[in-house]
Protein backbone atom coordinates (compact mmCIF):
# COMPACT_ATOMS: atom_id res chain seq x y z
CA UNK A 1 0.00 0.00 0.00
CA UNK A 2 2.01 2.95 -1.30
CA UNK A 3 -0.34 5.89 -1.85
CA UNK A 4 -2.09 5.89 1.52
CA UNK A 5 -3.39 9.07 3.18
CA UNK A 6 -4.23 9.71 6.81
CA UNK A 7 -8.05 9.32 6.45
CA UNK A 8 -7.43 5.85 4.90
CA UNK A 9 -5.63 4.73 8.05
CA UNK A 10 -7.17 6.53 11.01
CA UNK A 11 -10.50 7.74 12.41
CA UNK A 12 -10.18 11.50 11.75
CA UNK A 13 -13.27 12.25 13.87
CA UNK A 14 -11.37 11.13 17.00
CA UNK A 15 -8.53 13.56 16.25
CA UNK A 16 -11.14 16.29 15.62
CA UNK A 17 -12.61 15.74 19.10
CA UNK A 18 -9.13 15.94 20.66
CA UNK A 19 -8.39 19.10 18.64
CA UNK A 20 -11.66 20.72 19.76
CA UNK A 21 -10.91 19.82 23.38
CA UNK A 22 -7.36 21.15 23.04
CA UNK A 23 -8.62 24.48 21.67
CA UNK A 24 -11.24 24.82 24.40
CA UNK A 25 -8.56 24.17 27.04
CA UNK A 26 -5.59 26.23 25.86
CA UNK A 27 -7.14 28.53 23.23
CA UNK A 28 -4.57 27.61 20.58
CA UNK A 29 -6.00 26.95 17.07
CA UNK A 30 -5.04 23.58 15.52
CA UNK A 31 -5.16 22.35 11.92
CA UNK A 32 -4.04 19.06 10.38
CA UNK A 33 -3.31 19.50 6.67
CA UNK A 34 -2.97 16.68 4.13
CA UNK A 35 0.56 16.67 2.69
CA UNK A 36 -0.77 15.28 -0.60
CA UNK A 37 -3.19 18.02 -1.67
CA UNK A 38 -3.04 20.55 1.24
CA UNK A 39 -6.67 19.80 2.15
CA UNK A 40 -7.62 20.51 5.77
CA UNK A 41 -8.41 17.23 7.57
CA UNK A 42 -8.89 18.65 11.08
CA UNK A 43 -9.62 22.22 12.11
CA UNK A 44 -10.24 23.54 15.63
CA UNK A 45 -10.51 27.25 16.34
CA UNK A 46 -9.41 30.22 14.30
CA UNK A 47 -8.64 33.71 15.51
CA UNK A 48 -10.72 36.67 14.38
CA UNK A 49 -7.65 38.30 12.82
CA UNK A 50 -7.17 35.29 10.56
CA UNK A 51 -10.79 34.48 9.78
CA UNK A 52 -12.06 38.07 9.29
CA UNK A 53 -8.97 39.71 7.79
CA UNK A 54 -5.88 37.74 6.70
CA UNK A 55 -7.69 34.86 4.96
CA UNK A 56 -10.23 37.15 3.29
CA UNK A 57 -7.66 39.31 1.53
CA UNK A 58 -5.92 37.67 -1.43
CA UNK A 59 -2.51 39.26 -0.75
CA UNK A 60 -2.44 38.53 2.99
CA UNK A 61 -3.80 35.03 2.35
CA UNK A 62 -0.94 34.46 -0.11
CA UNK A 63 1.48 35.40 2.70
CA UNK A 64 -0.13 32.74 4.91
CA UNK A 65 0.15 30.05 2.23
CA UNK A 66 3.71 31.01 1.36
CA UNK A 67 4.77 30.80 5.00
CA UNK A 68 3.09 27.41 5.46
CA UNK A 69 4.81 26.11 2.31
CA UNK A 70 8.21 26.74 3.91
CA UNK A 71 7.75 23.72 6.17
CA UNK A 72 6.26 21.40 3.52
CA UNK A 73 9.66 19.95 2.65
CA UNK A 74 10.75 19.45 6.26
CA UNK A 75 9.50 16.19 7.68
CA UNK A 76 11.78 14.82 10.37
CA UNK A 77 9.92 12.56 12.83
CA UNK A 78 9.40 14.00 16.34
CA UNK A 79 10.64 17.45 15.30
CA UNK A 80 8.55 20.60 15.47
CA UNK A 81 9.18 23.76 13.43
CA UNK A 82 8.44 27.16 14.93
CA UNK A 83 8.20 30.10 12.59
CA UNK A 84 6.71 33.56 12.31
CA UNK A 85 4.66 33.95 9.15
CA UNK A 86 4.95 36.93 6.80
CA UNK A 87 1.82 38.37 8.41
CA UNK A 88 3.62 38.62 11.76
CA UNK A 89 1.99 35.72 13.69
CA UNK A 90 3.75 32.76 15.32
CA UNK A 91 3.06 29.18 14.18
CA UNK A 92 4.26 25.66 15.07
CA UNK A 93 4.28 22.75 12.58
CA UNK A 94 4.68 19.07 13.54
CA UNK A 95 4.96 16.57 10.63
CA UNK A 96 3.05 13.26 10.77
CA UNK A 97 5.33 10.52 9.36
CA UNK A 98 4.02 7.04 8.47
CA UNK A 99 6.26 4.36 6.94
CA UNK A 100 8.87 7.02 6.18
CA UNK A 101 6.34 9.20 4.32
CA UNK A 102 5.24 12.67 5.28
CA UNK A 103 1.45 12.28 4.94
CA UNK A 104 0.15 15.26 6.95
CA UNK A 105 1.22 18.21 9.12
CA UNK A 106 -0.23 19.36 12.45
CA UNK A 107 -0.21 23.19 12.68
CA UNK A 108 -0.68 25.37 15.78
CA UNK A 109 -1.12 28.94 14.68
CA UNK A 110 -2.00 32.54 15.37
CA UNK A 111 -0.34 33.32 18.70
CA UNK A 112 2.37 35.47 20.28
CA UNK A 113 5.14 34.53 22.70
CA UNK A 114 5.83 36.35 25.96
CA UNK A 115 8.94 38.44 25.61
CA UNK A 116 8.28 38.97 21.89
CA UNK A 117 5.40 41.50 21.90
CA UNK A 118 3.71 42.31 18.58
CA UNK A 119 5.06 45.28 16.63
CA UNK A 120 1.90 47.38 16.64
CA UNK A 121 3.28 49.79 14.04
CA UNK A 122 3.87 46.80 11.72
CA UNK A 123 0.26 45.67 12.09
CA UNK A 124 -1.07 49.22 11.64
CA UNK A 125 0.92 49.51 8.42
CA UNK A 126 -0.41 46.07 7.43
CA UNK A 127 -4.01 47.22 8.03
CA UNK A 128 -3.42 50.27 5.84
CA UNK A 129 -1.72 48.20 3.14
CA UNK A 130 -4.53 45.65 2.85
CA UNK A 131 -7.36 48.13 3.38
CA UNK A 132 -8.56 46.84 6.77
CA UNK A 133 -10.52 48.90 9.32
CA UNK A 134 -7.52 49.75 11.52
CA UNK A 135 -9.47 50.02 14.81
CA UNK A 136 -11.27 46.71 14.36
CA UNK A 137 -8.10 45.03 13.10
CA UNK A 138 -6.09 46.18 16.14
CA UNK A 139 -8.88 45.00 18.44
CA UNK A 140 -8.62 41.57 16.78
CA UNK A 141 -4.84 41.73 17.26
CA UNK A 142 -5.30 42.32 21.00
CA UNK A 143 -7.35 39.12 21.23
CA UNK A 144 -4.54 36.96 19.86
CA UNK A 145 -3.46 34.56 22.68
CA UNK A 146 -0.03 35.03 24.25
CA UNK A 147 1.87 32.05 25.67
CA UNK A 148 4.96 31.77 27.79
CA UNK A 149 7.80 29.60 26.50
CA UNK A 150 7.11 27.12 29.30
CA UNK A 151 3.41 26.84 28.47
CA UNK A 152 4.11 26.59 24.73
CA UNK A 153 6.69 23.85 25.30
CA UNK A 154 4.17 21.91 27.39
CA UNK A 155 1.53 22.16 24.63
CA UNK A 156 4.03 21.14 21.94
CA UNK A 157 5.30 18.17 24.01
CA UNK A 158 1.78 16.88 24.51
CA UNK A 159 0.89 17.18 20.83
CA UNK A 160 4.16 15.62 19.69
CA UNK A 161 3.15 12.61 21.80
CA UNK A 162 -0.27 12.69 20.10
CA UNK A 163 1.40 12.81 16.66
CA UNK A 164 3.60 9.81 17.61
CA UNK A 165 0.50 7.88 18.68
CA UNK A 166 -1.29 8.74 15.42
CA UNK A 167 1.79 7.67 13.42
CA UNK A 168 2.13 4.38 15.31
CA UNK A 169 -1.55 3.49 14.90
CA UNK A 170 -1.38 4.41 11.22
CA UNK A 171 1.76 2.22 10.82
CA UNK A 172 -0.17 -0.71 12.29
CA UNK A 173 -3.09 0.01 9.99
CA UNK A 174 -0.75 -0.02 6.96
CA UNK A 175 0.67 -3.37 8.10
CA UNK A 176 -2.83 -4.82 8.59
CA UNK A 177 -3.96 -3.61 5.14
CA UNK A 178 -0.83 -5.10 3.52
CA UNK A 179 -1.51 -8.41 5.26
CA UNK A 180 -5.11 -8.44 4.00
CA UNK A 181 -3.92 -7.62 0.49
CA UNK A 182 -1.41 -10.51 0.56
CA UNK A 183 -4.12 -12.86 1.73
CA UNK A 184 -6.48 -11.69 -1.03
CA UNK A 185 -3.71 -12.15 -3.63
CA UNK A 186 -3.02 -15.69 -2.41
CA UNK A 187 -6.72 -16.58 -2.56
CA UNK A 188 -6.97 -15.03 -6.02
CA UNK A 189 -4.10 -17.19 -7.25
CA UNK A 190 -5.83 -20.23 -5.81
CA UNK A 191 -9.12 -19.40 -7.58
CA UNK A 192 -7.31 -18.77 -10.87
CA UNK A 193 -5.52 -22.09 -10.53
CA UNK A 194 -8.77 -23.99 -9.91
CA UNK A 195 -10.66 -22.23 -12.74
CA UNK A 196 -8.01 -23.20 -15.31
CA UNK A 197 -7.71 -26.90 -14.48
CA UNK A 198 -9.07 -29.13 -17.31
CA UNK A 199 -12.22 -31.17 -16.56
CA UNK A 200 -12.75 -34.69 -17.99
CA UNK A 201 -16.15 -36.21 -18.78
CA UNK A 202 -16.75 -39.95 -18.73
CA UNK A 203 -19.29 -42.81 -18.65
CA UNK A 204 -18.27 -45.89 -16.69
CA UNK A 205 -20.00 -49.31 -16.70
CA UNK A 206 -19.44 -50.78 -13.24
CA UNK A 207 -17.49 -53.83 -14.28
CA UNK A 208 -14.05 -54.65 -12.92
CA UNK A 209 -12.49 -55.28 -16.31
CA UNK A 210 -14.33 -52.74 -18.44
CA UNK A 211 -13.01 -49.39 -19.54
CA UNK A 212 -14.79 -46.10 -19.98
CA UNK A 213 -17.59 -46.47 -22.47
CA UNK A 214 -17.29 -42.78 -23.24
CA UNK A 215 -14.78 -40.02 -22.39
CA UNK A 216 -13.71 -36.69 -23.78
CA UNK A 217 -10.22 -35.53 -24.85
CA UNK A 218 -9.78 -33.57 -21.61
CA UNK A 219 -10.10 -36.79 -19.59
CA UNK A 220 -7.54 -38.50 -21.82
CA UNK A 221 -5.18 -35.57 -21.30
CA UNK A 222 -5.64 -35.79 -17.52
CA UNK A 223 -4.46 -39.42 -17.50
CA UNK A 224 -1.70 -38.91 -20.11
CA UNK A 225 -3.28 -40.67 -23.08
CA UNK A 226 -2.85 -39.51 -26.65
CA UNK A 227 -6.55 -39.74 -27.39
CA UNK A 228 -9.88 -40.57 -25.83
CA UNK A 229 -9.95 -43.85 -27.81
CA UNK A 230 -6.70 -44.99 -26.21
CA UNK A 231 -8.04 -44.05 -22.78
CA UNK A 232 -11.23 -46.13 -23.28
CA UNK A 233 -9.19 -49.26 -24.10
CA UNK A 234 -7.69 -49.30 -20.60
CA UNK A 235 -9.61 -50.95 -17.70
CA UNK A 236 -11.02 -48.23 -15.48
CA UNK A 237 -9.83 -49.94 -12.31
CA UNK A 238 -6.20 -49.58 -13.42
CA UNK A 239 -6.47 -45.80 -13.16
CA UNK A 240 -7.15 -45.90 -9.41
CA UNK A 241 -4.09 -45.92 -7.17
CA UNK A 242 -6.07 -48.08 -4.74
CA UNK A 243 -8.73 -50.27 -6.48
CA UNK A 244 -10.81 -50.14 -3.28
CA UNK A 245 -11.39 -46.43 -3.93
CA UNK A 246 -13.28 -47.31 -7.16
CA UNK A 247 -15.37 -49.91 -5.37
CA UNK A 248 -16.24 -47.42 -2.60
CA UNK A 249 -17.19 -44.78 -5.18
CA UNK A 250 -19.54 -47.20 -7.03
CA UNK A 251 -21.13 -48.36 -3.77
CA UNK A 252 -21.85 -44.79 -2.65
CA UNK A 253 -23.32 -43.88 -6.05
CA UNK A 254 -25.60 -46.95 -5.88
CA UNK A 255 -26.64 -46.01 -2.31
CA UNK A 256 -27.13 -42.25 -2.68
CA UNK A 257 -27.58 -41.80 -6.45
CA UNK A 258 -24.60 -39.45 -6.66
CA UNK A 259 -21.20 -38.52 -5.22
CA UNK A 260 -19.95 -34.96 -5.34
CA UNK A 261 -16.36 -33.67 -5.37
CA UNK A 262 -14.78 -36.77 -3.90
CA UNK A 263 -10.98 -36.49 -3.82
CA UNK A 264 -9.39 -39.74 -4.97
CA UNK A 265 -5.76 -40.64 -5.52
CA UNK A 266 -5.40 -42.00 -9.09
CA UNK A 267 -2.61 -42.71 -11.53
CA UNK A 268 -1.63 -41.59 -15.01
CA UNK A 269 -0.86 -43.93 -17.95
CA UNK A 270 2.80 -44.01 -16.90
CA UNK A 271 1.88 -44.87 -13.32
CA UNK A 272 2.51 -41.35 -12.00
CA UNK A 273 0.07 -40.65 -9.12
CA UNK A 274 -2.34 -37.72 -9.39
CA UNK A 275 -5.17 -36.34 -7.26
CA UNK A 276 -8.59 -36.05 -8.86
CA UNK A 277 -11.92 -34.62 -7.81
CA UNK A 278 -14.73 -36.91 -8.95
CA UNK A 279 -18.41 -36.07 -9.18
CA UNK A 280 -20.62 -38.93 -10.36
CA UNK A 281 -24.31 -39.69 -10.84
CA UNK A 282 -26.13 -42.99 -11.44
CA UNK A 283 -28.26 -43.86 -14.49
CA UNK A 284 -30.81 -46.65 -14.25
CA UNK A 285 -32.65 -48.85 -16.75
CA UNK A 286 -36.39 -49.50 -16.88
CA UNK A 287 -36.07 -52.14 -14.16
CA UNK A 288 -34.28 -49.62 -11.87
CA UNK A 289 -31.02 -51.47 -12.27
CA UNK A 290 -27.79 -49.48 -12.52
CA UNK A 291 -26.76 -49.15 -16.15
CA UNK A 292 -23.76 -46.85 -15.91
CA UNK A 293 -22.21 -43.99 -14.01
CA UNK A 294 -21.74 -40.57 -15.61
CA UNK A 295 -19.16 -38.34 -14.08
CA UNK A 296 -16.63 -35.56 -14.34
CA UNK A 297 -13.00 -35.76 -13.31
CA UNK A 298 -10.87 -32.76 -12.43
CA UNK A 299 -7.13 -32.98 -11.99
CA UNK A 300 -6.60 -31.20 -8.68
CA UNK A 301 -3.04 -32.31 -8.08
CA UNK A 302 -1.71 -28.76 -8.39
CA UNK A 303 -4.57 -27.33 -6.35
CA UNK A 304 -4.09 -29.92 -3.57
CA UNK A 305 -0.43 -29.02 -3.38
CA UNK A 306 -1.32 -25.33 -3.58
CA UNK A 307 -4.05 -25.77 -0.97
CA UNK A 308 -1.63 -27.38 1.45
CA UNK A 309 0.81 -24.56 0.87
CA UNK A 310 -1.94 -21.95 1.06
CA UNK A 311 -3.28 -23.39 4.31
CA UNK A 312 0.22 -23.23 5.72
CA UNK A 313 0.59 -19.63 4.53
CA UNK A 314 -2.91 -18.82 5.78
CA UNK A 315 -2.07 -20.22 9.19
CA UNK A 316 0.97 -17.96 9.26
CA UNK A 317 -1.06 -15.00 8.04
CA UNK A 318 -3.79 -15.64 10.60
CA UNK A 319 -1.18 -15.79 13.32
CA UNK A 320 0.27 -12.47 12.15
CA UNK A 321 -3.22 -10.97 11.89
CA UNK A 322 -3.97 -12.08 15.45
CA UNK A 323 -0.74 -10.48 16.57
CA UNK A 324 -1.58 -7.27 14.70
CA UNK A 325 -5.11 -7.34 16.10
CA UNK A 326 -3.70 -7.71 19.59
CA UNK A 327 -1.35 -4.79 18.88
CA UNK A 328 -4.26 -2.67 17.63
CA UNK A 329 -6.36 -3.61 20.68
CA UNK A 330 -3.47 -2.61 22.92
CA UNK A 331 -3.05 0.63 21.00
CA UNK A 332 -6.78 1.28 21.35
CA UNK A 333 -6.57 0.70 25.10
CA UNK A 334 -3.61 3.07 25.23
CA UNK A 335 -5.58 5.66 23.26
CA UNK A 336 -8.56 5.32 25.59
CA UNK A 337 -6.24 5.67 28.58
CA UNK A 338 -4.58 8.67 26.89
CA UNK A 339 -7.99 10.28 26.35
CA UNK A 340 -8.90 9.65 30.00
CA UNK A 341 -5.61 11.17 31.13
CA UNK A 342 -6.22 14.04 28.73
CA UNK A 343 -9.65 14.69 30.23
CA UNK A 344 -8.17 14.50 33.71
CA UNK A 345 -5.41 16.91 32.72
CA UNK A 346 -7.91 19.23 31.07
CA UNK A 347 -10.03 19.28 34.20
CA UNK A 348 -6.95 19.98 36.31
CA UNK A 349 -5.84 22.76 33.95
CA UNK A 350 -9.34 24.24 33.97
CA UNK A 351 -9.41 24.20 37.77
CA UNK A 352 -5.90 25.63 38.03
CA UNK A 353 -6.81 28.36 35.56
CA UNK A 354 -9.91 29.34 37.58
CA UNK A 355 -8.95 28.76 41.22
CA UNK A 356 -6.63 30.65 43.54
CA UNK A 357 -3.80 28.26 44.43
CA UNK A 358 -3.91 29.08 48.19
CA UNK A 359 -7.59 29.44 49.09
CA UNK A 360 -9.03 27.29 46.22
CA UNK A 361 -11.76 29.87 45.54
CA UNK A 362 -12.12 31.71 42.23
CA UNK A 363 -9.07 33.76 41.21
CA UNK A 364 -9.00 37.31 39.86
CA UNK A 365 -9.09 36.21 36.19
CA UNK A 366 -12.15 34.02 36.73
CA UNK A 367 -13.82 36.80 38.73
CA UNK A 368 -13.52 39.25 35.83
CA UNK A 369 -14.91 36.61 33.46
CA UNK A 370 -17.96 36.09 35.70
CA UNK A 371 -18.29 39.83 36.36
CA UNK A 372 -18.68 40.53 32.65
CA UNK A 373 -21.35 37.83 32.31
CA UNK A 374 -23.33 39.01 35.34
CA UNK A 375 -23.19 42.67 34.26
CA UNK A 376 -24.51 41.65 30.84
CA UNK A 377 -27.41 39.73 32.46
CA UNK A 378 -28.20 42.64 34.81
CA UNK A 379 -28.22 45.07 31.87
CA UNK A 380 -30.28 42.80 29.60
CA UNK A 381 -32.96 41.86 32.15
CA UNK A 382 -32.80 45.02 34.29
CA UNK A 383 -31.97 43.02 37.41
CA UNK A 384 -30.06 44.20 40.52
CA UNK A 385 -26.40 43.29 41.02
CA UNK A 386 -24.22 44.14 44.04
CA UNK A 387 -20.50 43.97 44.74
CA UNK A 388 -18.69 43.57 48.08
CA UNK A 389 -14.95 44.18 48.38
CA UNK A 390 -13.28 43.46 51.72
CA UNK A 391 -9.81 42.96 53.05
CA UNK A 392 -8.32 41.79 56.33
CA UNK A 393 -7.46 44.61 58.73
CA UNK A 394 -3.78 45.04 59.65
CA UNK A 395 -2.84 41.92 57.68
CA UNK A 396 0.73 43.11 57.07
CA UNK A 397 1.28 43.50 60.79
CA UNK A 398 -0.02 39.98 61.36
CA UNK A 399 2.34 38.64 58.66
CA UNK A 400 5.30 40.53 60.13
CA UNK A 401 4.51 39.25 63.63
CA UNK A 402 3.71 35.59 62.93
CA UNK A 403 5.23 34.95 59.53
CA UNK A 404 3.82 34.20 56.11
CA UNK A 405 2.77 30.64 56.99
CA UNK A 406 0.47 31.97 59.70
CA UNK A 407 -0.71 34.67 57.30
CA UNK A 408 -1.54 32.05 54.66
CA UNK A 409 -3.47 30.07 57.29
CA UNK A 410 -5.55 33.18 58.09
CA UNK A 411 -6.30 33.68 54.37
CA UNK A 412 -7.38 30.06 53.91
CA UNK A 413 -9.51 30.11 57.08
CA UNK A 414 -11.12 33.39 56.00
CA UNK A 415 -12.02 31.93 52.59
CA UNK A 416 -13.50 28.80 54.21
CA UNK A 417 -15.61 30.86 56.68
CA UNK A 418 -16.93 33.17 53.96
CA UNK A 419 -17.87 30.23 51.71
CA UNK A 420 -20.02 28.87 54.57
CA UNK A 421 -21.70 32.25 55.18
CA UNK A 422 -22.52 33.53 51.70
CA UNK A 423 -25.44 32.29 49.60
CA UNK A 424 -25.26 29.67 46.86
CA UNK A 425 -25.66 32.20 44.04
CA UNK A 426 -22.99 34.58 45.44
CA UNK A 427 -19.69 34.46 43.51
CA UNK A 428 -16.64 34.56 45.80
CA UNK A 429 -13.06 35.22 44.62
CA UNK A 430 -9.65 36.30 45.87
CA UNK A 431 -8.93 39.69 44.32
CA UNK A 432 -5.31 39.92 45.40
CA UNK A 433 -3.22 39.66 48.57
CA UNK A 434 -5.60 39.89 51.55
CA UNK A 435 -8.37 41.43 49.41
CA UNK A 436 -11.51 39.45 48.46
CA UNK A 437 -14.64 40.15 46.40
CA UNK A 438 -18.21 38.86 46.57
CA UNK A 439 -20.45 39.35 43.52
CA UNK A 440 -24.16 39.03 44.43
CA UNK A 441 -26.54 38.55 41.45
CA UNK A 442 -30.23 39.37 41.91
CA UNK A 443 -29.26 41.41 45.01
CA UNK A 444 -29.73 45.13 45.76
CA UNK A 445 -27.65 47.28 48.11
CA UNK A 446 -29.66 46.30 51.19
CA UNK A 447 -29.31 42.56 50.58
CA UNK A 448 -25.59 42.95 49.90
CA UNK A 449 -25.14 44.96 53.14
CA UNK A 450 -26.75 42.08 55.05
CA UNK A 451 -24.37 39.59 53.42
CA UNK A 452 -21.33 41.76 54.11
CA UNK A 453 -22.31 42.30 57.75
CA UNK A 454 -22.82 38.57 58.22
CA UNK A 455 -19.35 37.93 56.77
CA UNK A 456 -17.78 40.62 58.96
CA UNK A 457 -19.39 39.26 62.14
CA UNK A 458 -18.41 35.65 61.36
CA UNK A 459 -14.74 36.61 60.93
CA UNK A 460 -14.72 38.76 64.08
CA UNK A 461 -16.16 35.88 66.14
CA UNK A 462 -13.81 33.19 64.83
CA UNK A 463 -10.77 32.07 66.85
CA UNK A 464 -7.84 31.85 64.46
CA UNK A 465 -4.87 29.54 65.13
CA UNK A 466 -2.45 32.44 65.53
CA UNK A 467 -4.42 33.62 68.61
CA UNK A 468 -4.91 37.11 67.25
CA UNK A 469 -8.36 38.66 66.78
CA UNK A 470 -8.88 39.09 63.03
CA UNK A 471 -11.30 41.64 61.57
CA UNK A 472 -12.15 42.90 58.13
CA UNK A 473 -13.40 46.06 56.47
CA UNK A 474 -15.86 45.96 53.58
CA UNK A 475 -17.20 48.28 50.89
CA UNK A 476 -20.55 47.57 49.26
CA UNK A 477 -22.06 49.08 46.11
CA UNK A 478 -24.85 48.34 43.65
CA UNK A 479 -24.42 48.30 39.86
CA UNK A 480 -26.05 50.99 37.78
CA UNK A 481 -26.64 50.97 33.99
CA UNK A 482 -24.03 53.72 33.52
CA UNK A 483 -21.33 51.53 35.11
CA UNK A 484 -18.47 49.81 33.37
CA UNK A 485 -16.66 46.91 35.01
CA UNK A 486 -13.91 49.29 36.08
CA UNK A 487 -16.20 51.99 37.53
CA UNK A 488 -18.22 49.35 39.40
CA UNK A 489 -15.10 47.95 41.06
CA UNK A 490 -13.50 51.34 41.72
CA UNK A 491 -16.62 52.59 43.54
CA UNK A 492 -16.68 49.53 45.81
CA UNK A 493 -12.95 49.98 46.42
CA UNK A 494 -13.45 53.64 47.41
CA UNK A 495 -16.15 52.65 49.89
CA UNK A 496 -13.79 50.00 51.31
CA UNK A 497 -11.26 52.73 52.11
CA UNK A 498 -14.00 54.77 53.76
CA UNK A 499 -14.61 51.77 56.06
CA UNK A 500 -10.89 51.45 56.80
CA UNK A 501 -10.48 55.17 57.48
CA UNK A 502 -13.54 55.11 59.75
CA UNK A 503 -11.97 52.70 62.19
CA UNK A 504 -11.94 49.32 60.40
CA UNK A 505 -13.98 46.22 61.35
CA UNK A 506 -17.00 47.77 59.66
CA UNK A 507 -19.09 47.77 56.48
CA UNK A 508 -19.75 50.89 54.40
CA UNK A 509 -22.00 51.21 51.38
CA UNK A 510 -22.55 53.45 48.39
CA UNK A 511 -25.15 53.09 45.65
Amino acid sequence: MKNFRLPDLFDISLIQKLADSNFQTVGLPMNIVDAYDASVLVSAGQSDICREFLRKNASSCANCLESSALVSGRHARDEEYRYKCKNGLWHVAIPIIVSGRHIATMFFSQFFIEGDPPDREFFMRQAEKFGYDTSVYMDALDRIPVFSDERLNYIISYNKALVRLISDLAEQSVAALNTKRSLAESEGKYRTLVENIGIGIYRDIPDENSGFSKCNPALAEIFGFISAEECMRVPTGSLYFDPEDRKALIDDVKLHGFVKNREIRMRKKNGYPIWCSVTATASYDEDCCLKWIDGVVEDITDSVIAKDKLESERDNLEMRIRERTADLALANEMLIAEIAERKKAEEMLRELSEKDYLTMIFNRRKFFELLGLEIEKARRYNRPLALIIFDIDHFKALNDKYGHIAGDAVLKATAAIVECVIRKNDLFARYGGEEFVILSPETDIHGAMAVAEKVRASIAEYSFECGEKVTLSAGVTEWSPEDTELSFIERADRVLYVAKNSGRNRVESHK
